[in-house]
């Protein structure tokens, strides 16, 4: 007769692969098991750092090497802009005039939706290439108007509020100029002073807008990301022409027609 503490054999258990067929010492085995589990599981890659940033190959993309942007003084509102085909061959006729290479050439031009002009170059040429040769082409894209060619770089932007418009007002008359600006803010702001200035300040608003008001927004950029960050957080305010203005980080958007 069975005795009664007699232990029932259990169903549906996994193995113990410790315990497995012609081993003789369990302890060795779970050793080996354990060793083999942790060896077979897949290690990561290890991580790369320093990678390079990526050029974009698609040249009306932002920051391409082909690209030229040129920033005018006054926004230029659509009615303003000759036809592309003429521009191009206008600013060619510039370049070959000045002395450049035969084949140094602009192919095309475009207006972003912040109303900027953007000139192509050919494939095998640079922005940087065309660019010693640029300063008389902004009147040449936009008779009348002053502006300055850039290679199209990230930029940071930082936007003032309530700056005062002009030495007039309401009469149209005593706009100040993005040079006449900067050399006040560099005078009166040690801070403002010490960046480097890629972007001279650009009103927000069109110029014929800026005829019936007392004060707007201005927008400046520099090429340092550390620049940028720094400032925003010591100078929260700036003398401008006068009174206190507030600056903050600006992120471009189309204009509002």
């Amino acid at each position: 007769m069975n005795s009664v503490n007699q232990q029932q054999p259990l169903c549906n258990q996994p193995p113990n692969p410790c315990l497995s067929a012609g081993t003789h010492n369990p302890e060795n085995a779970c050793a080996k098991s354990y060793a083999n589990a942790a060896t077979s599981q897949k290690t990561s890659p290890p991580m790369t750092t320093n990678l390079r940033p990526k050029v974009p190959t698609n040249p009306s993309k932002a920051h391409h090497p082909m690209c030229l942007a040129i920033v005018f003084d006054f926004t230029l509102p659509p009615d303003s802009r000759r036809d592309e085909a003429t521009t191009v061959q206008d600013i060619n006729a510039s370049l070959t005039s000045k002395g450049t290479l035969p084949d140094l050439k602009i192919t095309a031009i475009k207006w972003n939706t912040q109303r900027n002009c953007i000139a192509f170059t050919r494939t095998d040429q640079t922005a940087a290439a065309v660019l010693p040769f640029t300063s008389e082409l902004p009147n040449v894209i936009a008779p009348g108007h002053n502006g300055q060619f850039r290679e199209d770089k990230k930029w940071f932007k930082v936007e003032i509020q309530n700056v005062r418009i002009g030495a007039y007002n309401y009469n149209g008359s005593g706009i100040y100029i993005p040079q006449t600006i900067h050399r006040h803010l560099c005078k009166v702001n040690s801070e403002y002073a010490a960046l480097n200035v890629v972007m001279l300040s650009q009103w927000v608003r069109l110029e014929n807008e800026l005829t019936n008001q007392l004060y707007s927004s201005v927008v400046f950029a520099v090429d340092s990301f550390d620049q940028h960050v720094h400032f925003l957080r010591t100078a929260k305010t700036m003398a401008a022409f006068g009174r206190l203005a507030t600056t903050h980080k600006w992120t471009d958007r189309p204009p509002i027609i």
